[in-house]
């Protein structure tokens, strides 16, 4: 019944008037930037062990019809198999009969899935492309095996973050997943859908419109045969709903994936989420116990060296920022400029770096502020040009404001007449109006320092 519930509530929130982005009155986009952008989960697809038996079962269904035979205890059905029915089956189907099948080169798609999963996304792709000429000359381009190939490469151009291909076959598989679902069920379906969404989540956001509809689409097909991947089409929704800065909607999206039954390996996922969106409503005590329990959790299963983990000590940092818990937070970005994960990516030193000054300017270090905040645009500006693949590319705007902004009020409260401090405002100003718009809180805040 609870799960009953879950769906309704999933299907109401899904329907629902969109009404924009939802901002608290202290909070904006650049107080609220990922450390290590989220990483939707995807679906591992039916592999043809499992879509053959699929075929099987449904094929068993079409050639049985239900007689009706008299017997002491009345009219009884009695289901015999029906000749006229068998003998309108596909030859794939009669196959799928006679038990299990395999696809002789599965172990290369597995080689070349294991390649993605370590970095050598290249080769990968180069393998499934031999298997997918392979699948065209044996099945066709109409066979459940096509789709599983079309939507392994899309993965694979996604992970190189080439966004319009991954689209482009995502889109074919999605399609002939959907041609074939009768047969052979909705599973696949449901998994390139949420395929789609991540790739557009990963390129910086996709519509939202479109998204709402391909993941509500997803969840109503699992929903059908109560597969237990639902959580993952809901927590995806709920951190859709985050990255379009919809937190209200957000938070009840994530209460309600907290019904479905969560695989130990996303324990901490849903309160590290549910922190963000607290976060972007400004409540940042709430946000900080969120984000103590997703560390704790994430500790706790052997995920303390994981990206989540240090997204969670990051925002951790930020809640403690805005609650003016200024040691512990320079504490945690200390920390954090050890990380291998930011060591790694140039943007991330320049975020932490750039919280950092933040935080030095709040505990009234301007000196030590301005130093800090000036060796964050050194690293921002040897980045450039920042490569596609990076994955803070699309928050790159909102870093260079964040930076702007604390470099502006940094030298304001060292020298609020100074000609220095002018210019900082004025570059301030620019860059938001530019990105955020000429209505934005910050840019406002910087064009009445400068008109002042």
């Amino acid at each position: 019944m609870a799960l009953v519930r879950a769906a309704a509530a999933v299907a109401s929130l899904l329907a629902t008037t969109c009404c924009g982005k939802e901002f608290s009155a202290s909070v904006s986009e650049i107080d609220v930037i990922p450390l290590m952008p989220y990483e939707p989960y995807t679906l591992p697809r039916m592999r043809w062990a499992d879509l053959n038996r699929a075929l099987g079962s449904e094929a068993g269904d079409k050639m049985l019809k239900t007689t009706e035979i008299d017997t002491l205890l009345g009219k009884i059905g009695v289901l015999k198999e029906d000749k006229a029915a068998f003998d309108k089956l596909s030859s794939m189907e009669v196959q799928a009969l006679y038990g299990d099948s395999e696809f002789e080169k599965e172990k290369d798609v597995l080689v070349a899935l294991e390649l993605y999963g370590e970095g050598d996304v290249a080769s990968g792709i180069e393998i499934l492309e031999q298997l997918q000429s392979y699948i065209e000359r044996t099945r066709g381009k109409d066979h459940p095996l096509y789709a599983n190939g079309l939507a392994d490469l899309g993965l694979g151009y996604m992970l190189q973050r080439d966004f319009t291909k991954s689209h482009e076959l995502l889109i074919a598989a999605m399609t002939l997943d959907e041609a074939n679902q009768d047969n052979f069920g909705v599973y696949n379906l449901a998994a390139s859908i949420n395929l789609m969404g991540t790739s557009a989540l990963r390129s910086g956001g996709g519509q939202f419109e479109a998204l709402s509809a391909a993941y509500e689409t997803a969840f109503n097909a699992l929903h059908k045969i109560e597969h237990p991947a639902r959580y993952e089409i809901v927590a995806n929704m709920a951190n859709m709903y985050r990255m379009h800065w919809r937190p209200l909607r957000a938070i009840q999206m994530f209460k309600i994936a907290k019904q479905f039954d969560a695989p130990p390996r996303y324990s901490g996922d849903v309160a590290h989420g549910l922190g963000l969106s607290y976060l972007m409503m400004g409540e940042a005590k709430q946000a900080k116990d969120l984000f103590q329990s997703a560390i704790e959790s994430y500790k706790l299963h052997g995920k303390d060296t994981t990206r989540s983990h240090v997204d969670a000590t990051f925002q951790l940092a930020t809640a403690e920022i805005m609650l003016g818990q200024y040691g512990r937070a320079l504490r945690h970005l200390q920390t954090l400029r050890k990380s291998t994960h930011v060591d790694a990516n140039p943007l991330a030193q320049a975020l932490v770096m750039t919280t950092l000054g933040q935080c030095l300017v709040e505990m009234g270090y301007v000196e030590q502020s301005i130093a800090m905040l000036a060796a964050a645009l050194a690293r921002l500006e040897s980045a450039e040009p920042v490569a596609a693949a990076n994955d803070l590319a699309p928050y790159l705007p909102f870093i260079h404001i964040k930076l702007l902004h604390w470099t502006a009020t940094a030298h304001e409260k060292q020298d609020a007449n100074a000609t220095a401090t002018a210019a900082h405002h004025t570059t301030a100003y620019e860059r938001s109006a530019y990105v955020l718009g000429e209505n934005h809180r910050v840019t406002q805040l910087h064009q009445a320092k400068i008109t002042s």
